[in-house]
């Protein structure tokens, strides 16, 4: 079937090379079985797929090589809280439903899927025996939705997760399933991530919502450990909480929405305020028949009259009850030409702030400019002074995408309050901490984390412009990932780690004119490659050299 990672490969046979597992799950393998390597084991696999692509730098996943037979996704919503009065969970509510209904309204369609809801006495919405996704429209998808709420209606101290998941692990023992569970991040326990943790066929996603209330150490080894976890900012606004849970959820299915079709989003504009209206126009490499679809949300769409939204050049459906936004779809040409979409809202005088956003789905097939992040560690540990360090690779198809900008924004709360953080990365081979140039990894140091602790959710963002294969002219293009989150021990006041200042790595002499000699470098930072450099350097130049 499928484990979440390849070291975890390595559990299933014994020291005798005894295969303990079906042998139509040879994923299952480790490299003590007949003496062959995990890469082996994998490519005799039947489930192995042959267009898959090449390791990445970026660490990988069985998903990167095996296509399950079947796949089965699990989105467990909490929908309930403590008090059902506080504006803050009332905000989770609201931002997880939309941004559960974002992505869903252009995901791949060709998965099983099933919704459950939790209220604390474990109410779910399970999927009808024969319902099936490949065969239904986005409009009937929005209706099995109905049980969705936009409201919090049920008063609970417990949801009733760890239930949950015993159940879901019931169906799933012959499955590959994805449980991406939506939750307040007091309301998952450790026993309930151990309890999916321990199904090899399991791959557990946890979007949290930070609510202030800090789970104890065991809970963050665990959850950092045997999941893959993004922690929301319940401080922040709920178009950015919205958005977040939106890129996560793509982030979550990038690993598996190869397997039905890829999903790329190429255009997203968010918290802008509407004022007397906005407009604007975005572009994109089409590759092929593509499907188009564009979103507006706003937390009160009922302020925005039917014909409000224009797309193309057409009305924007609005899809108000169900979708709680406003979105249509295009069909693409065939013909790979760049796209120029204009767009527009009129407002009437509001002060709302909404959401665009547009994503292309095709054949994975096809390539793409793709941007996936990751950092080196998901705890840091101020007792040894090791910094954090985020890096994103970036390929079209199989190819680094070069002189990009590319940046991560960091999100850290702090007393109620959502502090955000830009972090430039770069491609430029000078080891610090970049370690080839033009090789499409982009990547950079973030020491904030050693200064303050908590936890710090990762979101890197790529814009730039890539010519195709065939010598096209080149698109411009912009990629969004939310990373994942990680967590830092270091406390306010402490004062955080000092780092010691980046080395010059590129000295070189760019003119001679004796006595004269003019040196260039790259300027470091006064904390490896963060901060103001030295503002004075001293150069020694032996006596006695001929003139």
């Amino acid at each position: 079937m499928f484990t979440s990672s390849i070291p975890k490969v390595q559990k299933f046979c014994d020291a005798r090379g005894n295969h303990s597992h079906l042998r139509w799950a040879p994923t299952k393998h480790n490299t003590l079985c007949k003496a062959r390597s995990v890469w082996e084991v994998i490519r005799d696999s039947p489930d192995y797929s042959p267009s898959a692509p090449r390791l990445s730098f970026q660490p990988a996943t069985l998903f990167d090589y095996v296509k399950p037979r079947t796949h089965r996704y699990f989105y467990v919503v909490q929908a309930c809280a403590p008090d059902l009065t506080t504006q803050t969970y009332t905000k989770i509510m609201a931002s997880t439903n939309e941004g559960l209904r974002r992505f869903l309204y252009s995901a791949p369609r060709a998965s099983r899927w099933n919704l459950v809801l939790l209220d604390g006495s474990n109410v779910t919405a399970p999927a009808e025996p024969d319902f099936d996704s490949n065969n239904t429209t986005w409009q009937a998808r929005w209706e099995y939705l109905r049980e969705l709420d936009r409201n919090i209606k049920y008063t609970c101290v417990e949801p009733g997760v760890e239930s949950t998941f015993r159940s879901i692990l019931k169906v799933a023992q012959n499955e590959a399933t994805t449980v991406v569970a939506l939750l307040h991040s007091g309301s998952v326990t450790e026993a309930a991530i151990d309890a999916l943790a321990a199904a090899d066929t399991v791959r557990l996603v946890l979007i949290l919502f930070d609510t202030g209330a800090p789970p104890g150490s065991t809970w963050r080894s665990a959850a950092l450990r045997d999941s893959q976890l993004f922690m929301v900012p319940a401080a922040a606004s709920q178009e950015t909480m919205a958005a977040l849970v939106d890129l996560a959820l793509h982030t979550t299915h990038h690993a598996t929405a190869d397997l039905h079709g890829d999903v790329v989003k190429v255009f997203q504009r968010t918290d802008v305020l509407l004022q007397d209206g906005v407009t604007g126009t975005f572009h994109f490499k089409s590759f092929g028949s593509n499907v188009l679809s564009f979103i507006v949300a706003c937390p009160d769409v009922y302020s925005i009259e039917e014909s409000d939204v224009t797309f193309n050049g057409t009305v924007v459906p609005s899809y108000r009850v169900k979708m709680s936004m406003f979105a249509t779809e295009l069909q693409l040409s065939e013909d790979p030409d760049i796209v120029s979409v204009p767009y527009a809202l009129t407002a009437r005088k509001s002060s709302q702030r909404c959401s665009f956003m547009a994503s292309i789905r095709g054949p994975v097939q096809e390539p793409r400019v793709r941007l996936r992040g990751w950092f080196r560690r998901n705890k840091v540990d101020v007792m040894f002074t090791v910094p954090q360090v985020i890096y994103a690779e970036l390929l079209y198809g199989e190819r680094p995408v070069k002189g990009a900008r590319v940046e991560a924004v960091v999100y850290h709360v702090a007393q109620n309050a959502v502090a955000t953080t830009d972090v430039q990365l770069r491609d430029n081979g000078l080891l610090e901490p970049d370690v080839s140039k033009g090789d499409g990894v982009y990547s950079g140091y973030f020491l904030a984390a050693s200064q303050q602790g908590g936890w710090y959710s990762v979101v890197v963002t790529a814009t730039g412009s890539q010519a195709g294969s065939n010598g096209s002219v080149a698109a411009s293009f912009q990629r969004a990932e939310f990373v994942g989150s990680f967590w830092s021990s270091a406390y306010a006041g402490q004062g955080g780690v000092h780092f010691p200042p980046g080395t010059v790595r590129d000295l070189s002499v760019s003119r001679v004119d004796l006595p004269n000699v003019t040196l260039e470098w790259t300027a470091p930072g006064s904390q490896y490659d963060s901060g103001d450099g030295k503002a004075s350097f001293r150069a020694d130049m032996p006596t006695g050299m001929p003139a």
